[in-house]
């Protein structure tokens, strides 16, 4: 019997953090031109203009892990302007009644790749309190581009349970 009770001690915690690692966060980075979306709500059937405004130039999984920065690169179409995506997860900055745990994401677009949105000059940022009831957070800014008006966007849906 004793050590059946050590076993549960041991094997519980384990496999909660086999449970814990199947969801994952799965983050986009997009743009939507300002004057196509506009052009698109004018004619709201119009799926092909509707696609033309909206584009996603990137997908990834940042590792969520205690100070743990994950920072992508990708390119602005039509550009050589850098999009620098970056989302970090940790327990010191933002603690609420309800968790110490918080997310933070944020994104920047420049002539150079950052070595992290977090800090990048001109950025866009948003931060919150994170735990399994997390769904969805974006971080999103206008930039200019060869006198076009851009939504940029990181947006993060969480808590997705993996295929794996």
């Amino acid at each position: 019997m004793r050590n059946l009770i050590f076993a549960a001690f041991i094997i519980m915690p384990a496999l909660s953090a086999v449970r814990a690692q199947t969801n994952r966060d799965v983050c986009h980075v997009y743009i939507i031109d300002s004057k196509s979306a506009r052009k698109a709500d004018e004619e709201i059937t119009d799926i092909a203009a509707r696609s033309k405004a909206f584009k996603i130039i990137g997908e990834f999984s940042p590792e969520i892990n205690e100070d743990t920065l994950t920072t992508r690169h990708f390119i602005f179409p039509g550009s050589n302007l850098i999009i620098t995506a970056s989302v970090l997860y940790t327990d010191e900055l933002m603690g609420s009644k309800n968790t110490q745990d918080s997310m933070l994401l944020g994104i920047a677009v420049a002539g150079k790749a950052e070595k992290s949105a977090l800090s990048a000059l001109n950025n866009a940022m948003a931060e919150l309190t994170y735990n399994s009831n997390t769904d969805k957070v974006r971080a999103k800014k206008f930039v200019k581009v060869k006198g076009r008006t851009y939504l940029v966007a990181l947006e993060c849906e969480c808590n997705v349970e993996s295929t794996k």
